[in-house]
């Protein structure tokens, strides 16, 4: 069974996938929200849950084989300041990357790594951003594919297009 770590995880929609696609177990959540935790303390019983990616070690989790992470996106987004990557919130993209980093070290194998924003992302910076993004994952040797879905790409009723 593949094992699933979920940051930023909201109120655990990555994880509430992985359980209906079945072969993925979640075995720890990180998410700063108070409510949220509680939400993913009631659906994903058993499961531990942190508060903060940037205290988070690989060493306390155990084996995972994937990580999800939709990152914080008012720094990167068209509705936010334009504050940019390495801003504060938007900076915390860094964070994935040194538990990507963590968990190769610890002689285990390098996680996918299943990443969610918004497409403001691919333009900030006449894409400068995304270009960073895609040289941080490039030099940990991951193969980048990436596309902009929309929820009304799958159904829903409204636009809330996304860069996976």
């Amino acid at each position: 069974m593949m094992k699933h770590l979920d940051l930023f995880s909201g109120i655990g929609g990555f994880a509430l996938a992985a359980r209906w696609i079945g072969g993925i177990e979640t075995v720890a959540f990180c998410e700063n929200d108070e409510f949220c935790r509680k939400v993913l303390t009631k659906n994903f019983e058993g499961v531990e849950i942190y508060d903060d990616v940037r205290e988070l070690r690989a060493d306390g989790i155990g084996p995972v084989d994937l990580v999800t992470a939709g990152f914080p996106c008012q720094d990167v987004s068209v509705a936010g300041q334009g504050k940019g990557l390495h801003a504060s919130r938007s900076g915390l993209f860094f964070e994935i990357m040194r538990i990507s980093d963590e968990l190769d070290s610890s002689g285990r194998v390098r996680p996918i790594l299943l990443l969610e924003n918004v497409p403001g992302l691919l333009s900030g910076e006449g894409g400068g951003w995304a270009r960073e993004v895609y040289r941080e994952l490039a030099g940990r040797g991951y193969c980048i594919e990436w596309k902009v879905v929309g929820a009304s790409d799958v159904g829903a009723p409204h636009r809330r297009k996304r860069w996976w």
